[in-house]
C-alpha cells in the first residue's frame, strides 16, 4: 500500500492539514500512525477524494460560463496567495518512504497478530485451568461420604496429582474421570483397611476382657470354700495379675481355665510349704523346751 503525509495528501486535495486531520477522524480517510506518532493517509483514499472533488468543480464552473459577473469573486476568494501559504505552513517536514510505510504496515499487522495469539493462549489455559479444577472438583465428590479426615487427604492428593502433565487434555473426558477415580479409591482403600484393623482391635480387646471377666470369677468360685479369706484375697489378685499379663484374643475358655487353675495350684503348694515349715518350727521349739526341762533341777 502507498501512503502520503499529512502535507502531501492537503496539497493533493487543496485543503489544510487540519482539514485532512478532520477527515481522517471522521472516518472519511484512512490513515495509519508511523512510530514518530505521525499520520500517514492512503493514497488510494486520497486519489478516490481528488477524483470526486474534480467531478464537482466541474459543474459549477459550466454553470459560472453563464453568469460571467460572479466568476472573478469566486476565483479571487479560491486562489488567494494567503490561503497556499497557510496550507505550506502546514506540511510535515518528515516524508517515509515506501519500505518504510511498507515496514510499519507489517509491524502494525505483526502486532495485531500477536494480540490474536496472546488472546487465544489465554483462553486456552482459562479452558485448561477450567478442566483441571472440574476434575479435582470430582474427585472430591467421590469421597464425599469419608469422615473429614480423610477427606482432608483426598483434596491434598488431588491437588498434588492432578495436572495438565498426569492428566493431559489429548485424553478423554471419561478416561480422564478413571484416573482421579482410581487415586480416590486407593485413599479409600487405605481408610476401609484402617477401619478393620481399628474393629479387630476392638473386638480383640472386647474379647480379652470378657476372658479375664470370667477368669476371675473362675477363682472365685475355686477359692470359695476350703480357702482362709486372707489367702482367698491375695490368691485371686495374683490370678487377675496373670490374667492382664497372659490373656489374649486368640485364646479359648479352656487356655484360660487352666491359667487359672496354674496360679491356685501353685499358690496352694507354696501354702503348704509354709505351713510345713511353720511345723517343723513349732516342733524344734517343742524339743528345745522339753530339754530345759530336762535340766531344770526344779523338776
Amino acid at each position: 500500500m502507498n501512503y502520503l503525509s499529512v502535507g502531501e495528501a492537503a496539497k493533493r486535495l487543496g485543503v489544510s492539514v487540519d482539514v485532512i486531520r478532520s477527515l481522517v477522524e471522521r472516518g472519511d480517510l484512512r490513515a495509519i500512525r508511523t512510530g514518530g506518532g505521525h499520520r500517514r493517509i492512503l493514497y488510494d483514499d486520497v486519489e478516490r477524494r481528488r477524483t470526486a472533488q474534480r467531478a464537482t468543480r466541474t459543474r459549477p464552473l459550466a454553470r459560472r460560463s453563464a453568469e460571467p459577473e460572479r466568476r472573478p469573486a469566486v476565483q479571487t476568494t479560491r486562489r488567494t496567495r494567503p490561503l497556499e501559504r497557510d496550507r505550506e505552513s502546514h506540511f510535515e517536514e518528515d516524508p517515509f518512504s515506501l519500505a518504510e510505510l511498507e515496514a510499519e504496515a507489517d509491524r502494525t499487522a505483526a502486532m495485531e497478530q500477536a494480540a490474536t495469539e496472546a488472546k487465544a493462549r489465554a483462553a486456552a489455559t482459562d479452558a485448561e485451568r477450567q478442566r483441571i479444577e472440574g476434575l479435582k472438583k470430582y474427585g472430591r465428590d467421590l469421597a464425599i461420604w469419608l469422615p473429614a479426615e480423610w477427606q482432608a487427604r483426598v483434596i491434598e492428593d488431588l491437588e498434588e496429582f492432578v495436572t495438565s502433565k498426569r492428566v493431559p487434555p489429548s485424553l478423554a473426558p471419561w478416561q480422564a474421570q478413571q484416573i482421579v477415580q482410581s487415586r480416590v479409591d486407593a485413599i479409600k482403600k487405605q481408610y476401609n483397611d484402617a477401619e478393620d484393623q481399628r474393629r479387630k482391635q476392638e473386638d480383640d480387646q472386647r474379647k480379652i476382657d470378657w476372658l479375664t471377666t470370667w477368669g476371675k470369677n473362675y477363682a472365685v468360685s475355686e477359692t470359695i470354700l476350703g480357702w482362709d479369706s486372707s489367702e482367698q484375697d491375695r490368691a485371686r489378685r495374683e490370678v487377675e495379675g496373670e490374667l492382664k499379663q497372659k490373656v489374649k484374643a486368640d485364646m479359648s475358655h479352656g487356655h484360660v481355665k487352666d491359667l487359672v487353675d496354674d496360679v491356685l495350684k501353685q499358690w496352694a503348694e507354696d501354702t503348704d510349704d509354709d505351713d510345713e515349715d511353720e511345723d517343723e518350727d513349732q516342733d524344734e521349739t517343742g524339743d528345745e523346751d522339753a530339754a530345759e526341762e530336762d535340766q531344770d533341777p526344779e523338776w
